[in-house]
């Protein structure tokens, strides 16, 4: 399996091993139930598995993934707090899901920009 495939692999058993505590509620957001936030924040975490790999893959920095893993967590609890605090729950996953999609393509495409990066040194 090539770099790019493994990272999205990982990414994805990452953003499942989160379901069980959408569901459980440990992962919340008040006023919107864990099986709304089981079926959306898997998005926003393979994003974000997918953006971590890439750095992985770029920098080989175990500190440098861990501290942006970090501060993902970091982002993410402000975030649930602020909208707790100020936003309706339904217009809150509106928001989540926005997000999440918008990490999702950024990490596509840095993934897909590095894949044909490696393709064209391949063949020179």
């Amino acid at each position: 399996m090539n770099a790019g495939a493994a990272v999205v692999v990982t990414a994805v058993i990452w953003a499942l091993w989160h379901v069980p505590f959408q569901l459980s509620g440990i992962l919340h957001i008040d006023g919107i139930s864990p099986l709304k936030l089981a079926l959306t924040l898997p998005i926003g975490t393979v994003a974000a598995g997918l953006i971590l790999g890439w750095l992985w893959l770029r920098t080989e920095s175990i500190w440098l993934v861990a501290i942006a893993h970090g501060a993902l967590n970091d982002w993410g609890q402000y975030a649930f707090k602020y909208m707790r605090e100020s936003i309706a729950p339904d217009k809150a996953l509106i928001v989540l899901s926005a997000g999440s999609l918008t990490l999702l393509v950024v990490g596509v495409l840095l993934l897909w920009r590095d894949a044909i990066a490696l393709r064209v040194v391949e063949h020179a």
